[in-house]
């Protein structure tokens, strides 16, 4: 008998160490490798803002920034060339004029203008348009900015689910890390090459299941970062307007994280097309994390249990 209670606790030694084993294994590595990040252009050259046209764009991987407020390629050259570097065609349309064009593949509303926030909310209808947009197999990157400078892309965010809490977001700056903040290897294409966030003068986001960044350690705090799909679409919200212009790109590891942002977009829509979600491309990870975490004290306790038995057998014997 006591043999056989020696060969079940030798059996859920060996079991408890089935989860480790799972989570280092590279085929659930949750962490990007150096081998997967996308190299940026050294360096841009003039970046033109050129309107969609539908005639000469069609059939192309269209990014438009929308310039309704302001905003142009202006702010934007280093992301601009890194986006056609990377086989991106770069055009700029305008939600408030018109609707989206139909060859446009993704949206970019920076929120930022000459340096300067975005000047006055978007209206109804251009916000019908956005949502429009997006919901028919459109991808949407939209930057957000502190209370201080009014968050002028306010409705168009609200309208596709996502909570913006209007503060100035402290300490400023601040630099959100992999392995800490970021929700690591989900989505795929988007933490890959990235181990640094460089964020200036930012608002806080409010948390959901669609929270792939926060403030504290994940998932605690505010939402730095929400993906997630709509309709037939892909959405990605930031906190900042400026860590993808010029004057921060350069920082941190911001620069590789702009360019992953549309190769993000890109798939999601694809996946989203054949019946799956934004986050959900890498769900796996997240349920293994968790039979890991639940295995840390349950098997403790099972095996203190068994030898409790052990002991209560032998003194009746």
């Amino acid at each position: 008998m006591e043999k056989k209670f020696k060969l079940i606790i030798f059996g859920f030694l060996v079991l408890s160490l089935v989860p480790n084993f799972v989570m280092t294994s590279p085929a659930f590595a949750t962490t990007a490798t150096g081998d997967d990040s996308i190299e940026p252009a050294a360096l841009p050259s003039v970046v033109s803002n050129i309107p969609v046209n539908c005639v000469v764009d069609s059939g192309l991987d269209v990014v438009a920034m929308d310039t309704s407020k302001g905003g142009t390629w202006g702010d934007h050259q280093i992301l601009g060339q890194d986006l056609i570097d990377n086989g991106f065609t770069v055009r700029t349309t305008s939600a408030e004029s018109g609707d989206i064009p139909s060859c446009v593949v993704k949206l970019f509303i920076p929120n930022i203008a000459g340096g300067s926030c975005f000047g006055s909310d978007y209206s109804a209808t251009a916000v019908n348009r956005v949502v429009d947009f997006a919901t028919n197999s459109g991808g949407v990157f939209i930057n957000h900015e502190n209370s201080g400078c009014d968050n002028y892309v306010n409705p168009i965010s609200s309208a596709l689910g996502v909570t913006d809490l209007n503060t100035i977001g402290s300490p400023n700056p601040n630099i959100l890390l992999e392995g800490t903040n970021f929700l690591d290897g989900n989505p795929v294409n988007l933490w890959n090459g990235v181990d640094e966030w460089f964020l200036i003068g930012y608002t806080e986001l409010a948390s959901s299941v669609e929270t792939v960044a926060t403030f504290g350690a994940f998932p605690a705090g505010n939402s730095a970062l929400e993906a997630l799909d709509v309709g037939d679409g892909c959405v990605l919200v930031t906190t900042d307007s400026n860590w993808s212009t010029d004057a921060f790109i350069g920082n941190n590891d911001n620069r590789q994280f702009a360019l992953n942002g549309f190769l993000h977009l890109n798939a999601c829509i694809a996946d989203v097309a054949v019946g799956g979600s934004d986050v959900s491309i890498s769900t796996t990870s997240l349920l293994l994390a968790g039979v890991q975490s639940i295995s840390m004290w349950m098997i403790p306790v099972v095996i203190a249990g068994i030898g409790i038995g052990i002991f209560v057998i032998k003194r009746r014997n």
